[in-house]
């Protein structure tokens, strides 16, 4: 129960986990297999933390929007 709300507390917010998957980049170090595992772990994190289910319409919902609000100028 403590271990959980601890890590809870420690969880980022959703645009925190987007923004870590949209910018994170292979390392020299790593392997393609690792860095695609890790691309993979903080796309589950970010879906996960906006509550998609693993549905695919609020998969598409969410990619969605995020492109809307990318390609519209907010004044």
């Amino acid at each position: 129960m403590v271990k959980q709300e601890v890590l809870k507390a420690h969880e980022l917010v959703p645009e925190a986990y987007r923004l870590k998957f949209r910018s994170y980049e292979k390392f020299d170090s790593q392997t393609y297999v690792e860095f695609a595992r890790e691309k993979e772990d903080l796309c589950d994190k970010w879906f996960t933390s906006k509550k998609t289910d693993n549905n695919f319409k609020n998969l598409k919902q969410l990619m969605l929007l995020e492109e809307f609000k990318q390609c519209v100028h907010l004044d």
